[in-house]
């Protein structure tokens, strides 16, 4: 069953993936008739600001995962990692295409600092902690969320420790691992993750 649900997701990967080099030069921006619940003025402008930032973040993720997909030569090099980043290359730009499509709602008392519900999702909820943030922790979490859009799950969150496998669930399909590459730094698990 599991493998079956893995298998979905790496088709509708495949079938969604454009390249990055054509990702850039469609200029993705996003939209401005959505709604802003319980956001103030300046919440709202912070997170059309906080989208542009996490768009220009994940073209960047996506250069980076696409020069290292094709280096066969770096240092501890794993061949399944090929695949895996050719599918976080993917993953990446379909979250990408997702940013700006979706609700906001500021609310306060919940667990996470922003939270989605996954693929069927339409409004990522933010909560009062994620302002307490910095920018690029806020942008990498608005990819994290976004990244749910497209098969991403939330099997296990990095936030003592560095991208890796699951006992069900492999690094591309976790989305804390776009939310680390954006906050803490791009690596490739099991050869430059610590």
């Amino acid at each position: 069953m599991r493998s079956n649900v893995v298998a979905l997701i790496a088709l509708y990967v495949a079938i969604s993936f454009t390249s990055a080099k054509q990702l850039m030069a469609d200029q993705v921006t996003p939209t401005d008739n959505r709604k802003f619940s319980n956001c103030s003025h300046l919440q709202q402008e912070s997170l059309r600001s906080l989208e542009l930032r996490t768009i220009q973040m994940g073209q960047d993720l996506i250069e980076k995962v696409s020069t290292a997909a094709q280096d066969h030569n770096r240092p501890g090099r794993l061949p399944e990692n090929d695949r895996k980043l050719h599918r976080s290359a993917g993953l990446l730009t379909c979250a990408i295409k997702h940013i700006g499509t979706l609700d906001y709602i500021c609310i306060s008392g919940k667990r996470y600092d922003a939270e989605t519900n996954w693929a069927f999702a339409k409004v990522i909820r933010i909560n009062e902690t994620f302002w307490k943030r910095d920018d690029q922790s806020r942008a990498a979490a608005i990819l994290h969320e976004h990244s749910h859009k497209c098969g991403t799950t939330d099997a296990t969150y990095f936030r003592n420790n560095a991208p890796h496998d699951t006992e069900f669930t492999p690094w591309p399909f976790i989305a804390d691992t776009y939310e680390y590459w954006g906050h803490i730094q791009f690596c490739i698990p099991g050869e430059t993750c610590n």
